[in-house]
């Protein structure tokens, strides 16, 4: 009776040879999700790499490894936001007003100004500034997106709190953005 190799270890191997290959990729790809926090980036990549073992994958089976383990990074970063966005805060004030005194932004507009800084480094900078609660319910929203009864389903919350939450941290967000144009046009 001869000895056949046994396709965990097999696996295995091909585990540590994708993560070797792809490692610093996905924690560039965390890092920069999470706004440059390192140490969060490093937690999130651990929990990547659990799954992967968790879930026994072969990836003698997967096309693209790069991209499926992008995928479970992915995947992983939302859980992340969805528990960061469930932690209690403060609750809010009925009116939220913008930086101007104004009051709330207008109902979803077709051509919103928001789509197009998405992705651009002002974003990604005034993302950082702001509490992690309102870049989970932000991040969830218009990088995601995950539809406002998702978002509620997932942080625990009705529909209507989530949409106060987004409309505070929209309005907290273009303020930001607003500030560092008028630094830079300065």
């Amino acid at each position: 009776m001869s000895e056949r190799k046994d396709p965990p270890d097999e696996r295995s191997k091909l585990l540590e040879q994708q993560w070797r290959a792809y490692h610093q990729v996905l924690l560039r790809f965390l890092a920069w999700k999470l706004g440059r926090r390192a140490a969060d980036a490093e937690d999130l990549l651990q929990e990547v790499f659990k799954n992967l073992q968790q879930y026994e994958v072969d990836f003698s089976q997967v096309q693209d490894p790069k991209g499926y383990l992008l995928e479970v990074a992915r995947k992983v970063l939302s859980r992340y936001r969805c528990r960061r966005a469930r932690e209690p805060s403060a609750p809010f004030p009925d009116r939220a007003e913008t930086a101007d005194g104004e009051g709330s932004l207008p109902e979803d507009q077709h051509d919103d100004p928001l789509d197009t800084l998405i992705m651009t480094e002002e974003f990604e900078l005034a993302l950082t500034q702001m509490s992690e609660r309102e870049q989970a319910i932000i991040q969830l929203k218009y990088i995601d997106g995950w539809t406002t009864p998702r978002i509620a389903q997932a942080i625990r919350r009705t529909e209507d709190q989530v949409e106060r939450e987004l409309r505070k941290a929209r309005i907290r967000l273009e303020a930001l953005l607003t500030q560092r144009n008028a630094r830079k046009g300065t």
